[in-house]
């Protein structure tokens, strides 16, 4: 249990820190970490014991102490991501996230219908859209999820799409989330979030790829 107290207090560090950098940040979405670092302080990572993980040890990941992934200008190339599975689809709307960070160089946006917004979260939460005040947080309870409160607590960047009402798109997105795994264990914590208006309809494909040998690990919600 040690092992997994202190890979625990590896993630309130690393919480510490991010919540200085990002001072100048909206008091809501502080609000929204903080209340996700709180619920991941109280349940901590689940056990053996916990009913719905009786069948399934997350001690590997508990005990590891994982560092943030970076954001990098030396990631994968364009024609590398290509020959990838699944990023090979036909889908001219593809959003591409190395380490959890978005990458324009390997992104595509497509054509899109009106009433059609695919871009990135950070981008979303820069731009202080209120929407996502009211939609960011709201869908994924952390109460009983220890995993959903610890990314809630990263909340930093991921794909946000949204379709007005009756926006059908007849192609698929691809969301390509890409982790370079390299001499230590690295962690990122992606947030989607996706809107469909009344009669909307949109296919969403996410592809998981690593690049490197390392150990990482991805806690997407």
């Amino acid at each position: 249990m040690s092992g997994m107290k202190e890979g625990q207090d590896t993630y309130f560090a690393q919480f510490a820190r991010l919540a200085q950098e990002a001072s100048g940040e909206s008091s809501w979405l502080r609000s929204l970490r903080q209340a996700g670092m709180d619920r991941f302080a109280a349940l901590g990572f689940p056990t053996t014991r916990n009913e719905e993980w009786k069948h399934t040890n997350v001690a590997p990941i508990a005990k590891t102490a994982f560092q943030p992934a970076l954001q990098t200008s030396e990631g994968p190339t364009r024609a590398l991501v290509d020959r990838k599975p699944l990023t090979t689809l036909q889908c001219s709307t593809r959003l591409v996230f190395v380490n959890g960070f978005f990458s324009e160089s390997l992104s595509s946006r497509g054509n899109l219908p009106p009433g059609a917004k695919v871009v990135n979260l950070a981008r979303s939460l820069k731009a202080g859209e209120a929407t996502l005040e009211n939609h960011l947080g709201h869908y994924a309870p952390i109460e009983q999820h220890p995993f959903v409160a610890l990314n809630t607590a990263f909340i930093q960047d991921g794909a946000c799409i949204e379709l007005a009402k009756g926006c059908i798109l007849e192609e698929p997105i691809l969301v390509v989330f890409i982790v370079m795994a390299g001499g230590r264990p690295v962690v990122a914590h992606p947030r989607n979030l996706y809107l469909l208006g009344t009669e909307s309809r949109a296919t969403i494909i996410e592809s998981y790829l690593s690049i490197g040998n390392g150990v990482h690990f991805t806690n997407t919600v």
